[in-house]
């Protein structure tokens, strides 16, 4: 999930947190806004947006 990967990458991210962008292909909608529990599937490429 993205609260995973968050921390992974820093700390900060994580307690930072705001909202992450999904890309996703094959989706209709090609970018997603989601949340820290969004599961993720392999090949998916993610912006953390952070306060």
């Amino acid at each position: 999930c993205i609260k995973d990967v968050a921390i992974r990458i820093h700390k900060s991210f994580y307690e930072l947190f705001d909202h992450a962008i999904v890309i996703r292909e094959g989706d209709r909608q090609k970018r997603k806004r989601v949340g820290l529990d969004y599961v993720l599937n392999d090949k998916d490429i993610i912006e953390i947006h952070t306060s």
